[in-house]
């Protein structure tokens, strides 16, 4: 039977999902899915089914009149909602901190989430007010104050402390008053000793003036109420603490990811570079791809299988489907689920099944059929039977396709 003549095709409307770019890049079995539509909204066989894929292309392009040169029209992109600008953005800001953390480890150097203080009188890291309660409470600090002792001249930068604290472990009387300065102005209000304690730490304050309400000041030195130092615990580095803060980050992160199971989810992932970050940060480097070799990170060993699960199944996407979404969603869409809605196998499940089908695939290319005289694999003759069709869409038209619970 001969196609329609031209007068008659512009009553016929093409289906939602056929454009130009789906038409371009669909298999012969989406053309012969888009023939079988048409035939059975009229009633009659309008087009054949027959034929290799460019022809069911061209009869497909001339029933709809579809110009398959046109360009591709820009995805119009909407504006992000707040959960994903504010996600994109924590991505973003850890893509270049991991970026920053990789060249600072590389070049052998420490790497600090915040540069040291540059030395305010109101900035003192509670780590360092830690060490020196610590230092504190291991030497014996004379009652006298030294003649020298300028409490406004005290430097509060962290380089100054460092070298009060070892001055004062070396028993220097003014760099154990410096120390206590230091402590008395930005530790917070500690206890007094229980009654009948006899330790004490001098006061390093004039006595306040007295007034006509209050009692006269005793003759000597003021003794302000005996202070504990903090509990001993071991020093820490806020560099420490900012890293590991960092890395309680990414562990968050990776789980979010690792729960998102579905292949839209994960396919999205891979295309928004969060997996490549991933890799790039984390994973081993060879010399042929990045000029240097490294070894992996500690951290990769908790996120290897969530990268390398997306990144093979991404090139399922690519490498059979030619990047077609559409195709990709279509094939992986349970048939039991076509009753009112459409439910997509898992990402497990899925790439659970890429290694049963690639040994399938194999194993049919192995047959004498596919092979010339000379006894060589040839790919004019696995199409000479499949024509269009990628592994995938073979392996199900063998009957082999089957999904592991």
């Amino acid at each position: 039977m001969s196609d329609p003549p031209s007068n008659l095709i512009k009553q016929y409307t093409a289906p939602s999902d056929l454009t130009a770019t789906s038409l371009n890049g669909a298999t012969k079995a989406q053309c012969e899915r888009w023939i079988v539509l048409l035939n059975d909204a009229q009633g009659q066989k309008i087009i054949k089914k027959t034929g290799r894929v460019e022809e069911l292309k061209a009869r497909l392009a001339d029933i709809y009149e579809i110009d398959r040169s046109a360009p591709a029209p820009e995805p119009v992109a909407g504006l992000p909602t707040m959960d994903e600008g504010i996600r994109q953005l924590q991505w973003d800001s850890w893509g270049a901190l991991g970026q920053e953390w990789l060249e600072t480890a590389d070049a052998g150097r420490q790497f600090l989430l915040c540069p040291p203080s540059a030395g305010h009188p109101d900035t003192v890291s509670p780590g360092l007010l830690q060490e020196i309660a610590t230092l504190l409470s291991r030497i014996d600090i004379q009652s006298r104050r030294p003649n020298d002792f300028n409490p406004s001249a005290t430097d509060f930068s962290n380089e100054a402390i460092t070298t009060l604290m070892k001055a004062a472990e070396d028993g220097r009387p003014s760099a154990q008053f410096q120390l206590r300065e230091i402590q008395s102005r930005f530790s917070y209000p500690t206890q007094a000793h229980p009654a009948g304690s006899s330790s004490y730490l001098p006061n390093i304050y004039p006595a306040p003036a007295s007034s006509s309400h209050s009692a006269p000041a005793p003759h000597g030195p003021i003794y302000p109420p005996p202070i504990y130092p903090p509990p001993q615990l071991p020093p820490t580095s806020s560099a420490f603490s900012n890293e590991a803060a960092f890395l309680g980050n990414i562990s968050e992160e990776i789980m979010a990811l690792g729960r998102a199971d579905g292949i839209r989810e994960a396919i999205a992932q891979v295309k928004s570079g969060r997996i490549q970050v991933l890799r790039d940060s984390y994973g081993p480097r060879t010399k042929a791809e990045h000029g240097m070799y490294r070894k992996a990170q500690v951290q990769w060993e908790s996120m290897k299988n969530i990268v390398s699960r997306r990144e093979r199944l991404y090139t399922q996407l690519t490498q059979h489907f030619g990047g077609n979404e559409a195709n990709f969603w279509a094939f992986f869409t349970i048939p039991e689920a076509n009753r009112g809605r459409h439910e997509l196998r898992s990402m497990r499940l899925v790439v659970e099944a890429i290694s049963g089908m690639e040994d399938s695939l194999k194993k049919e290319r192995c047959r004498v059929q596919y092979h010339t005289a000379g006894g060589e694999y040839s790919d004019v003759l696995w199409k000479s039977i499949w024509e269009e069709k990628n592994d995938w869409e073979v392996w199900r038209a063998l009957g082999l396709e089957t999904y592991r619970k």
